[in-house]
């Protein structure tokens, strides 16, 4: 047989058991049960709002979307502007400048399109002179194996030089009447003494104002 009790509605209570486990105590929970069981008395529920730089708070909805769209591994980076020292990013788009052509992409990869004609000048083969006409500029024909000592003549061809050396026999007698032999060293030497005699006979005939003529053949 159960014991009587009072009826509760809905809520939080403290309940006595007997030892046959029948409910024989029924109390309502206190504000001092809940602080003794070491749960603070006061809300001290926090509000977050959502972060900033400059604050902490709860991601957003468009932060959390931006950070799924990283890429694992990635970090922030900011691309320096090329220079002499320092690789970095650089812009397209340059306007040619004399000869300073512009870089333009293909596929990403670039390129620099620099006019040009050609200029190369074809040669005619020279052209030797004749006797009754010039000859012209051009290409020289190329000398045979073992043509080393010849000579480009006029006429376009390769020619041994001229040997002009002409040997002249030495003639040792100062009476020669000779008009093409040599004198020899010895006779040069006596030539050249007898000239100084007379050159010092002359000059002192002239500083005595008188010039005498011996005729050696009479």
């Amino acid at each position: 047989m159960h014991p009587s009790h009072t009826a509760r509605t809905k809520g939080l209570y403290k309940v006595t058991v007997d030892g046959e486990g029948h409910v024989i105590g029924v109390e309502a929970v206190t504000k001092a049960d809940i602080t003794g069981l070491g749960i603070p008395g006061q809300d001290t529920n926090t509000t977050y709002g959502a972060a900033t730089q400059a604050a902490a708070g709860l991601m957003s909805a468009a932060d959390k979307k931006k950070l799924d769209g990283v890429e694992g591994g990635a970090n922030a980076y900011s691309l320096p502007a090329a220079s002499a020292t320092e690789r970095g990013g650089v812009k397209t788009g340059y306007a040619a400048n004399g000869k300073n052509y512009p870089v333009q992409l293909s596929d990403e990869k670039m390129y620099v399109n620099v006019p040009w004609s050609d200029t190369n000048t074809t040669y005619a083969p020279f052209k030797g002179a004749t006797a009754s006409a010039a000859g012209g500029s051009g290409l020289v024909p190329a000398p045979g194996q073992g043509v080393t000592t010849k000579y480009l003549r006029s006429d376009g061809t390769w020619q041994t030089p001229p040997d002009s050396n002409t040997w002249r026999p030495v003639q040792n007698v100062l009476t020669s009447t000779s008009t093409t032999d040599a004198l020899s060293a010895a006779q040069g030497k006596a030539l050249n003494d007898r000239l100084k005699v007379a050159e010092t006979l002359l000059d002192a005939i002239v500083a005595g104002g008188t010039i005498v003529l011996v005729d050696e053949t009479a």
